[in-house]
């Protein structure tokens, strides 16, 4: 029961139920404050999961020189000239396409 707790449902339960858990894993919640079994539950029951890695779009070094608001703008300047590129390949692909049938 405990290993499918989430750090949300230890959060969100009743003191009477954090008390409960804490018993049923062998720990003794009396004289415990519910912060402190919330606590107790987190480091034991829910998994550490790695951090996600989010993938950072390489860019010139004079970017990050920029505004932080300067930055997106070259961001999504430089994805829309990618989509354009995409588009336009496609086009040519169809119309390739089209003179071989």
């Amino acid at each position: 029961m405990a290993t499918s707790l989430t750090a949300r449902d230890i959060l969100t339960m009743a003191t009477e139920d954090l008390r409960k858990t804490v018993l049923d894993l062998g720990q003794d919640p009396n004289s415990t404050s519910k912060t402190d079994m919330q606590t107790w539950l987190i480091e034991r029951v829910v998994p550490s999961e790695a951090p996600s890695v989010v993938e950072i779009p390489s860019m010139p070094s004079f970017v990050g020189k920029l505004s932080p608001e300067l930055q997106l703008q070259y961001y999504f300047f430089k994805e829309l000239v990618k989509l354009k590129l995409e588009a336009e390949e496609r086009d040519k692909a169809a119309e390739a396409e089209l003179l071989i049938e």
